[in-house]
């Protein structure tokens, strides 16, 4: 009889140990967020070092790291392309978790100066031989086209046909497309397909219709 006794009275002070020692520990949570915006950081790197311990935020930026022994610990936070945060001194009580909220501040790996060259062009330039008329980035901008050739067909003298650009009546052969000093034309027909190239891609189009220098050969 006093030997049935003694197994339950076993079991129930094993029962109510288990609760006594949970609340013995303790804890740390937090929420990470970005210092300069604000919005929670997901998947950062939560470390107690010194501890083995830590953990990852979640997707609203927060983390939890439980069952740790009363005490002081030093975190460390960490997110790729963010400067590392250390808080020491973080005091865990029992059955109590210390709250910490962490602001990250983004790293700029290298901040290029922007450097601004502005010239102005002579409306006409009295050593230049030849005729050369110019539409810039700026101005493209503004004309309702599509394409290169959409550009040069504004121009004086120039008229298009079946796709092809016809400069004072010439024949398409007769037009040479040189892009970044480059030309532009098959050796077989003679012509080019450099004017379907997007008006938008281009800096400046300039057109010479005549007296044009030698390096303009094969073109009249």
């Amino acid at each position: 009889m006093p030997r049935r006794s003694v197994l339950p009275l076993v079991m129930l002070l094993l029962a109510t140990a288990l609760p006594a020692l949970a609340q013995d520990k303790g804890g740390i949570t937090g929420r990470v967020t970005d210092k300069r915006t604000g919005h929670a950081i997901p998947f950062a790197t939560v470390t107690l070092l010194g501890a083995r311990r830590g953990g990852l935020t979640d997707s609203e930026g927060q983390f939890q790291i439980s069952g740790l022994t009363p005490g002081s610990y030093d975190v460390r936070i960490q997110f790729l392309g963010y400067k590392t945060v250390d808080h020491t001194g973080v005091i865990v009580s029992a059955g109590k978790p210390a709250v910490l909220d962490i602001r990250l501040e983004d790293v700029v790996v290298h901040e290029e100066k922007m450097v601004e060259v502005s010239a102005e062009r002579r409306l006409v330039e009295v050593r230049q031989g030849a005729t050369i008329r110019g539409t810039n980035a700026a101005e493209i901008r503004n004309l309702s086209v599509a394409t290169v050739n959409d550009v040069l067909q504004r121009q004086a003298g120039i008229s298009s046909d079946a796709d092809q650009i016809h400069v004072r009546g010439g024949r398409s052969d007769e037009t040479v497309f040189v892009v970044n000093g480059v030309a532009n034309r098959d050796l077989v027909t003679g012509q080019s397909t450099a004017g379907q190239l997007n008006a938008r891609s281009v800096s400046e189009v300039n057109v010479a219709t005549g007296a044009y220098d030698v390096r303009y050969g094969n073109a009249l």
